[in-house]
C-alpha cells in the first residue's frame, strides 16, 4: 500500500481512531478515578558493613552478603509482625526496599491508602531496625561474644590449674626437673591461647559494637503530599498511544475486510478495465459549473472515440446510486454543446431518473413505444438544450426484461442511428439483471460508472464479467466522485490505453 493510499485510508476512517480513542480514555480516567489513591513514604538507611573507617578487599563479599540479609530482614514476617504490634495494624504493610548500587545505602518504601499511614509506617519500620538491629542479625542463640567469652572462661580455668600444679611441684619436687618442664610449656600454650582469645573477644567486641549502630538515617522520611498511585500523567499517556494503535489497527482490519472501493487507482486495478476518465467529488452535480468537474466531463467525450457516427453508449454501473444518469446528463450536455445532434433514452425501466433530470414528463416515453401504444415521434422531445432531444421511460413495466428483449428496442436504436450522431442510453445496474445484457449488443460502447466510496469490489468484477461477453473490446470505466482528483490532477485525467 502507497503512502498517500495509507493516509487516506487513515483519513477517511479517522472517526473509528477518534472513537476508540474517546472510549478508550473515557474507560481509562473512569478506572483511574475509582482506583484506591495509594501514597508512598520511604527513607534512607545506611547499613555499615565494615569494622573500620575503610573497607578492605577481602570486606566486599561481607558487604554484601550484609546488604542482601538486610533486604531479606527488612521485609521479614519479625520486623512485619513488630510494626503491626507498635501502630495496631490489622493488615501488613506493603513494603519494598532495594540496595542503591555502589553505596552501604538502602531505600525502603511503604504504600499505604493514607498519606499518615504510609509515613508512620516508614519510621516505625527504620525505628525497629535501629533498636533491635543486634537480634535480627544474630538471631535468638548465643552471640560471638558470649561464644568467646565461654571460651576464655575454659582458658583462665586450665591456665589457673596448670599454675597451681606448677606451684606444687617447685615446692614439693624441685627436683623433677622434666614434669616442671612439662607443666611449665603448658602454662605458656595456654598463655597464648588465652592472649589469643582475648585479641578476638576485643576484635568481636568492636564488631558488635558498630552492628548495634550499624542502621543510621541518612534521608529521613517525607509526608508524602500527591498520590503515587495512580499515576494519572502515565496512565494518560498510555492510554492515549494504545488507543492510538488500537485504533489505527482497527481502520486497516476494517479496511481488510471492506470490500468497497475508495479510489480510482483501487476501481482500475479490480475492474481490469481501461479507464475513459476520472470525475472529481463536488458539492452539487447540478450545479455544472466547477471548473474541474466541467474539465472531466469534456475530457471523457473527448477520450470517447466518435470519429466515426453514428455513436451508441450504452452507460451502466453495478450499484444503485453511482451517478450514471447524472453521468449522462452532463455527458450529453457537452456532446450537444460540440454542436453533435444527441438524443438520450431512459432504458431504466425500474428506477427512471432522466425524466426528472431534464424536467420532462416521464410519459409517454420508451415501454410505451415498445409495447406498441406510441409512435416513436411522439416520444422524442426538446430538452431546454440545442441539439439533444431525450426519450423518457414512460410507465415503469412489472416485466422491463421481456420488452426489452421483443426485439423493438434494437430497431429503436437502428433508427436513432439514422437521425442522431450520438445516442446515450441510461440503463439499470449491470450486476444480477438481464436488461443491460439485452440492450449491449446493438450499441457501440459500454460504459460503467463506478463510484469511489460505494461500488463494491465484488459486484464490480461480476459487472465487467458479465458484460466483457458482450462488449470485451469496447468495454470502458469511469470513475466518479474521486475526492484525491484535485491533488493528482494529471493521473486522474489520463486514460490508460
Amino acid at each position: 500500500m502507497k503512502h498517500i493510499q495509507i493516509i487516506n485510508t487513515i483519513w477517511r476512517r479517522r472517526q473509528i481512531i477518534f472513537i476508540t480513542m474517546g472510549v478508550a480514555m473515557a474507560v481509562i480516567i473512569l478506572g483511574t478515578l475509582l482506583t484506591t489513591r495509594v501514597y508512598t513514604a520511604s527513607i534512607v538507611l545506611r547499613v555499615a558493613t565494615a569494622s573500620g573507617g575503610t573497607v578492605s578487599f577481602t570486606d566486599y563479599p561481607y558487604a554484601d552478603t550484609l546488604l542482601n540479609t538486610s533486604l531479606n530482614i527488612i521485609t521479614s514476617e519479625p520486623v512485619k509482625q513488630a510494626i503491626r504490634q507498635q501502630l495496631g495494624l490489622t493488615r501488613d504493610p506493603q513494603i519494598e526496599a532495594e540496595i542503591i548500587p555502589n553505596t552501604e545505602l538502602v531505600k525502603i518504601s511503604v504504600q499505604a491508602p493514607d498519606r499518615q499511614l504510609a509515613f508512620n509506617t516508614v519510621n516505625a519500620l527504620a525505628s525497629i531496625l535501629q533498636s533491635r538491629s543486634a537480634e535480627f542479625f544474630s538471631g535468638s542463640g548465643k552471640n560471638s561474644l558470649e561464644i568467646i567469652n565461654e571460651q576464655i572462661q575454659a582458658v583462665e580455668s586450665e591456665l589457673q590449674s596448670n599454675r597451681d600444679s606448677y606451684n606444687k611441684l617447685i615446692a614439693q619436687n624441685p627436683q623433677d626437673g622434666n614434669k616442671i618442664a612439662e607443666v611449665n610449656q603448658l602454662i605458656e600454650v595456654n598463655q597464648q591461647i588465652y592472649t589469643s582469645l582475648m585479641t578476638q573477644y576485643e576484635q568481636v567486641r568492636i564488631r558488635e559494637s558498630i552492628r548495634d549502630n550499624a542502621i543510621t538515617i541518612v534521608e529521613p522520611a517525607v509526608l508524602p503530599t500527591r498520590p503515587s498511585k495512580p499515576n494519572i500523567p502515565l496512565n494518560l499517556a498510555i492510554g492515549l498511544f494504545a488507543s492510538l494503535a488500537g485504533g489505527l489497527g482497527l481502520v486497516f482490519l476494517f479496511e481488510y475486510l471492506d470490500q468497497t472501493l475508495y479510489s480510482a487507482e483501487a476501481i482500475v486495478e479490480h475492474s481490469g478495465l481501461k479507464l475513459l476518465g476520472v470525475i472529481p467529488k463536488v458539492k452539487d452535480v447540478k450545479d455544472f459549473s466547477d471548473s474541474n468537474y466541467i474539465e472531466s466531463i469534456q475530457t471523457i467525450r473527448t477520450n470517447i472515440n466518435t470519429a466515426h457516427t453514428p455513436f451508441s453508449i450504452l452507460v451502466t454501473s453495478s450499484e444503485q446510486g453511482e451517478g450514471k444518469s447524472t453521468f449522462i446528463l452532463h455527458l450529453s450536455q457537452a456532446f450537444a454543446h460540440e454542436g453533435k445532434n444527441v438524443v438520450v433514452i431512459d432504458a431504466n425501466l425500474r428506477a427512471p431518473m432522466l425524466h426528472s433530470l431534464f424536467e420532462l414528463p416521464i410519459e409517454p416515453g420508451l415501454s410505451e413505444y415498445l409495447d406498441g401504444t406510441a409512435y416513436l415521434n411522439e416520444i422524442i422531445r426538446e430538452s431546454k438544450n440545442p441539439n439533444l432531444q431525450v426519450i423518457t421511460s414512460g410507465t415503469p413495466d412489472d416485466h422491463p426484461s421481456i420488452l426489452l428483449n421483443s426485439g423493438k428496442m434494437q430497431s429503436l436504436i437502428k433508427d436513432l442511428e439514422k437521425r442522431f450522431e450520438i445516442i446515450l442510453i441510461d440503463s439499470p445496474i449491470a450486476h444480477g439483471i438481464a436488461d443491460v445484457r439485452i440492450v449491449a449488443p446493438a450499441v457501440n460502447q459500454i460504459l460503467i460508472i463506478a463510484k469511489c466510496g460505494k461500488v463494491q469490489e465484488e459486484n464490480l468484477k461480476l459487472s465487467v464479467n458479465q458484460l466483457s461477453t458482450v462488449h470485451e473490446n469496447n468495454l470502458r470505466i469511469v470513475v466518479n466522485e474521486d475526492e484525491e482528483f484535485q491533488h493528482h490532477y494529471p493521473y486522474r485525467i489520463r486514460v490508460l490505453h
